[in-house]
């Protein structure tokens, strides 16, 4: 497995995503001035937070995967909690 930065990761303004020990990238719109300004903001920071989940989400597959039906029920209901955060 490839190694990967442990989380939580945490978005910082503008899009910038950040872990305890210091920056792991920033998220930004591909496509400036097509969606308008203020939207524009809004979609880097959704994307941010998208990006700022993927330690948990990892985490979160990789218990689905395993055959201990326990840990599975555990991840499905973790799953739903950190879908929440994105509606």
């Amino acid at each position: 497995m490839t190694k990967h930065t442990p989380g939580p990761w945490t978005v910082a303004p503008l899009g910038t995503i950040e872990f305890k020990g210091g920056f792991i990238g920033e998220a930004y719109d591909s496509n400036p001035g097509y969606y308008g300004e203020k939207c524009e903001a809004l979609l880097v920071m959704e994307n941010a937070r998208l990006m700022a989940a993927a330690p948990e989400m990892l985490q979160l597959l990789q218990a689905l995967t395993e055959f201990d039906s326990i840990r599975k029920a555990h991840a499905i209901k973790a799953t739903l909690k950190l879908l929440e955060k994105f509606k």
